[in-house]
């Protein structure tokens, strides 16, 4: 980790694109400025710390559906990509259609 000691209006430069400027400080609080791209995305460490659990929550919860849809939309076709019309439900395939 890199520390510094900066003072009011004093910045940090990171890579070519991102300024953290020191705005202000008052006893323990200090009150940063951010100057960066806008496809840099910038958050509070709680918030990006809760994005990334809901994120994880979703991809454990989406994995299950998706296998799900997988298996059901697979069961419906034959190797060839025919449509099994056995299956119940299922609208066997029309051959008369105009293209």
């Amino acid at each position: 980790m890199l520390v510094l000691t900066r003072k009011s209006e004093q910045s940090v430069i990171i890579g070519r694109n991102i300024e953290v400027k020191i705005l202000s400080v008052h006893g323990d609080q200090v009150s940063l400025g951010f100057s960066a791209p806008s496809d840099i995305s910038i958050y509070r460490k709680e918030v990006y710390e809760a994005i990334q659990s809901q994120n994880q929550q979703a991809v454990q919860h989406g994995d299950i559906s998706i296998q799900d849809l997988t298996n059901a939309f697979t069961s419906h076709f034959t190797a060839g990509g025919e449509i099994n019309s056995q299956k119940k439900g299922v609208m066997p395939k029309n051959n008369n259609s105009v293209p």
